[in-house]
């Protein structure tokens, strides 16, 4: 016997299966999301296109998202789209996309700090930037956004590091910290810090009155009291979820919906 024979037959490559489509996709988890990173050069340019072949590959439209690499979660059905960056105050462009579960629909409004912070290790493991030092700066244009902030991450070797004691909430276990410095995120989708001009607005919702502050800092966030959803503020997300009269009381507060997790 030739033990230096293969034991079965060679794949053959996915490149020339009429009925697929083969990308490249490296799958990681930044903060609490996850999902797949993408060249830019190895996905269509039209965004119609674009827009398909992410919804193709997370398997959406659908609840489970049976058919993809996405996991029934807006947490984890996120996608980064990364190449290098040909400004001057950048090293690396990055576009965020929430994929949509149950929608045909992908959307780029705003952006996503937990993806953020893997597009700096993603840069190096692809060769898009080089090595420097044990801890690296890498400064990120954020295409959805239009602004550039700086990840600073640890190296070994010229690697990512990976083991560490960082940790993230709601995250098992500990990974090498990735700071990000956001700089002036103030207004950064609407152009001001309050979009509204107020602090607190009062707003009447099925005939009852909410105060709600409208923020728009990196992404914009409408916060609300607690008690005015029927809420006291300690429920975890998989409560929130279950809770049927959380949600209806919460989903006509404007803006709501559009801020996802």
């Amino acid at each position: 016997m030739n033990l230096s024979a293969p034991l079965t037959p060679a794949m053959p490559s996915l490149d020339m299966d009429p009925e697929q489509l083969s990308i490249p996709c490296l799958f990681m988890r930044g903060g609490s999301s996850r999902g797949g990173f993408f060249l830019d050069g190895d996905l269509p340019q039209d965004p119609d296109e674009r827009a398909a072949v992410l919804l193709a590959c997370y398997g959406s439209p659908d609840s489970r998202q049976i058919n993809g690499i996405g996991g029934a979660d807006p947490l984890t059905s996120k996608a980064a789209i990364v190449r290098r960056s040909e400004r001057d105050d950048a090293d690396l462009d990055y576009t965020f996309c929430q994929v949509g579960i149950d929608r045909a629909k992908v959307s780029t409004g705003g952006n996503c700090g937990n993806m953020l912070a893997a597009v700096a290790p993603f840069g190096l493991l692809r060769g898009l930037i080089k090595p420097s030092g044990p801890e690296m700066s890498v400064r990120i244009f954020t295409t959805n956004t239009g602004q550039v902030v700086t990840a600073r991450m640890q190296v070994a070797d010229g690697w990512p590091r990976v083991s560490g004691d960082g940790s993230v909430a709601g995250v098992p276990g500990t990974g090498s910290p990735i700071a990000i410095d956001f700089g002036n995120c103030a207004g950064s989708v609407s152009g001001r810090l309050l979009p509204s001009g107020n602090v607190r607005d009062r707003i009447v919702v099925d005939g009852r009155t909410v105060e709600v502050s409208f923020v728009d800092a990196a992404t914009p966030f409408v916060f609300v009291n607690a008690s005015d959803i029927g809420a006291d503020g300690t429920e975890l997300p998989a409560e929130l979820d279950k809770n049927d009269r959380v949600s209806a009381a919460l989903e006509p507060v404007p803006g709501v919906p559009a801020c996802g997790r």
